[in-house]
């Protein structure tokens, strides 16, 4: 392991002390930013008698974390107004990772940095989810925004397992159908077991549920086995917070890995996170997640995701994920739109419907091209 890594991963745990001497600070600054954990860098520094770094380099560590500090208030204010209004509408909602894991478990929630808010709410209920953040002022960014309002509801969130909108102060909202897609090797028929494990914080007094300590522990494997490309020490963090805080009933956490065919990557994620943090894992625990056989397809399945490719061929994997009568109904209302919808997109041409089809199989001409020349950035 690489010896600044293992430096910091020490030092955002436990103070550094008079003992240290570092020359490059500029290096460990740069890693702490890469590796998302500038504020408890900054947060153990105070709390240590360490002087041996230079003020100009504490005055630039602290002014970073003010900012992330800042941030999160900002988002969590946001957080709150937003589960207030799906209370006030009765939208059933879990939130998941950063937030919820901030309030779950670091010692003070502003040292966990985080980009978004990630919102799971039922299919039942997405579409009321959906209107009523518009109506609070978040508009959608879709790879594929164009074609979203052609399609009902319900089936746009079958093509994408969630809808990403941001408003003008910038505050990002991952609105999720499901907890994770078929491509990322999950079971859909354990989702309703995952809704079923929820736990509460309380965010500025306000109660807020998320996942129990027992299925976010899981989840975060899982969401780090597919976002392995970004992940940084501060998902290790969270997996050592967690484990930490919480009396984990490890003989669960075994079974249910073997159901979903989890097992390879919790125990990697839990090996990784011992060796940084030194985690009070059962090193047995580890041993018996790596004797349970790994499914041959699923690194391939990991590494198609990232290989380079373009948006026309990301939007057919997209398409292959939607069960079959839904793809049926994916591509006529794509192809064949509503007459409504038609005419409320291509108003202003003033042409009568059949003219119009035959405009709109143009632009999806136009479309399938742009997309074919445009790569996909994977996330």
């Amino acid at each position: 392991m690489d010896t600044s890594l293992q430096l910091l991963a020490q030092w955002i745990l436990d103070p550094p002390t008079s003992s240290h001497t570092i020359d490059d600070w500029d290096s460990i600054l740069d890693l702490a930013s890469q590796e998302r954990v500038i504020p408890l860098l900054a947060y153990q520094l105070q709390r240590s008698s360490f002087d041996n770094i230079p003020h100009q380099m504490k005055q630039m560590l602290s002014s970073l974390a003010m900012n992330v500090a800042q941030r999160h208030f900002v988002m969590r204010d946001a957080l709150i107004e937003i589960t207030y209004r799906f209370e006030q509408a009765q939208i059933p909602v879990v939130l998941l990772k950063g937030m919820a894991i901030a309030y779950m478990v670091y010692p003070q929630p502003t040292l966990r940095p985080m980009g978004d808010h990630d919102i799971w709410v039922p299919l039942s209920h997405i579409e009321r989810a959906y209107k009523l953040l518009q109506e609070m002022g978040f508009r959608e960014r879709h790879e594929y925004a164009d074609m979203v309002p052609l399609l009902d509801f319900v089936t746009s969130f079958y093509w994408s397992h969630h809808s990403v909108l941001t408003n003008n102060d910038g505050i990002v909202v991952e609105l999720h159908a499901h907890i994770l897609l078929e491509h990322q090797a999950f079971l859909k028929e354990y989702e309703q077991w995952f809704w079923e494990q929820q736990y509460q914080i309380y965010v500025k007094d306000k109660p807020i549920q998320t996942l129990n300590p027992l299925a976010m522990l899981l989840y975060l494997c899982a969401h780090m086995f597919v976002h392995h490309h970004t992940i940084s020490l501060l998902n290790y963090l969270d997996v050592h917070y967690l484990v930490s805080k919480f009396q984990i009933d490890w003989a669960e956490v075994i079974e249910i890995s073997r159901k979903l065919q989890w097992a390879w990557f919790v125990s990697s994620v839990l090996k990784q996170t011992k060796a940084y943090f030194q985690t009070p894992i059962p090193e047995e625990v580890i041993e018996a997640l790596n004797a349970i056989p790994v499914p041959r397809d699923l690194v391939a399945k990991r590494e198609a995701i990232y290989q380079p490719h373009t948006l026309l061929q990301q939007l057919w994997r997209d398409v292959q994920k939607v069960p079959f009568n839904e793809r049926i109904k994916l591509f006529r209302q794509i192809f064949f739109p509503s007459l409504p919808k038609l005419k409320k997109r291509y108003h202003h041409l003033g042409w009568v419907a059949p003219l119009q089809y035959i405009y709109h199989w143009y632009w999806l001409l136009k479309e399938g091209i742009r997309l074919m020349r445009t790569p996909h950035s994977a996330g």
